[in-house]
């Protein structure tokens, strides 16, 4: 077979309602010079006969069946190891990807033979009976970057808009990233943003695409039914701190850098301390309110709490909360977010829509 200038991974688990829609939305592209990897990652539904029934239909699909699940990670980096070709990407199977958006890429290639590509998403959200409610574009302008000083500056930026992390919107030089001997890491929440910080710390060339062909299925959970991770505030500022310290090995950590980074802290501690009030995190009201002073103490806090200056209301009012030290305004906070999350889910879900 003649190697496929586009590799796409999708590792497949519990998604037999949406498996196909996201298969035909990669093998439908419009460029058509791709290969399809579905790593089925010991589904307990249907999804292995059907990843089976994909590829018998288009000789373009391979279908790794996984002998023991190993969680996201694993099965993207197990999925990688038959990646043939000279770009690849990784994509959800309950997501699905508009026709024409390899081509746009490609094209883009063409132009600036980039090491990384980037595009926007449409995050779509569905209630609790499956039905869409409501939609937002996420997108930044497009850029053709061929050197690391002009690149630089707007990975920060594509953080800010949240598309720095994600791995479905993007397309990676699998050359360069075999040449890293990049792999995912098993750390739940943020293997992805780590991913991409180790990719881009020395690429010299970088496409973003002002398109937003991705459609990102996100469903409107209440607090108590979504997924409780007990860490979920020591993961995160980890993931800041890698940031960080990325810009700070360019010597690039510009005021613009600390106020970006400064807004996302709060975003995430303001979060985590909602999320403090979740009884599966057994803490008591008074170990709640230790953890808002031991917040107080941290170096991230120190280092990025007076750089707090966002668009968003509640962003900028609850970084005066953090800024001036009011650890009971807080906890009340905390505690009334938690409140709105799981008895009006969906106006949480708006609310969090405004960046």
């Amino acid at each position: 077979m003649n190697q496929p200038f586009i590799s796409v991974v999708m590792p497949v688990y519990g998604v037999e309602q949406y498996l196909n829609r996201a298969a035909d939305s990669v093998l439908n592209q419009t460029f058509r010079d791709i290969e399809l990897i579905l790593v089925d990652d010991c589904s307990p539904d249907r999804c292995g006969t059907i990843c089976d029934e994909i590829a018998r239909r288009d000789a373009r699909v391979t279908v790794m069946h996984l002998e023991r699940n190993g969680g996201l990670s694993h099965a993207r980096n197990q999925g990688m190891t038959l990646a043939r070709g000279q770009y690849i990407c990784f994509m959800d199977s309950d997501d699905y990807l508009d026709s024409n958006a390899l081509q746009i890429a490609v094209d883009s290639i063409e132009k600036n033979p980039a090491k990384l590509v980037v595009w926007g998403l449409i995050e779509e959200y569905y209630n609790a009976t499956d039905q869409l409610v409501s939609t937002v574009q996420v997108s930044y302008p497009t850029h053709l970057l061929s050197s690391r000083e002009t690149l630089r500056p707007h990975l920060i930026r594509l953080e800010e808009k949240t598309l720095l992390g994600y791995q479905w919107n993007k397309l990676y030089d699998l050359d360069y990233l075999r040449q890293k001997q990049l792999q995912y890491e098993h750390i739940p929440l943020i293997e992805d943003i780590l991913f991409s910080i180790a990719f881009v710390q020395d690429i010299d060339s970088l496409n973003i695409l002002d398109i937003t062909p991705y459609h990102y299925q996100k469903k409107i959970d209440s607090g108590l039914t979504a997924k409780f991770t007990a860490n979920y505030y020591d993961l995160h500022m980890l993931r800041i701190r890698k940031l960080l310290e990325l810009y700070q090995s360019w010597d690039l950590c510009t005021e613009e850098v600390k106020r970006i980074l400064a807004n996302i802290y709060v975003r995430y501690v303001i979060s985590a301390i909602q999320r403090n009030c979740d009884k599966r995190s057994g803490l008591s009201c008074k170990e709640q309110k230790q953890f808002i002073r031991e917040i107080f103490e941290s170096d991230l806090y120190q280092t990025l709490i007076d750089y707090v200056s966002a668009d968003s209301t509640i962003v900028k009012i609850l970084g005066g909360l953090l800024r001036n030290k009011k650890e009971i305004a807080c906890y009340f906070s905390g505690k009334g977010i938690y409140f709105v999350k799981n008895k009006l889910p969906m106006v949480f879900a708006k609310v969090k829509q405004n960046r």
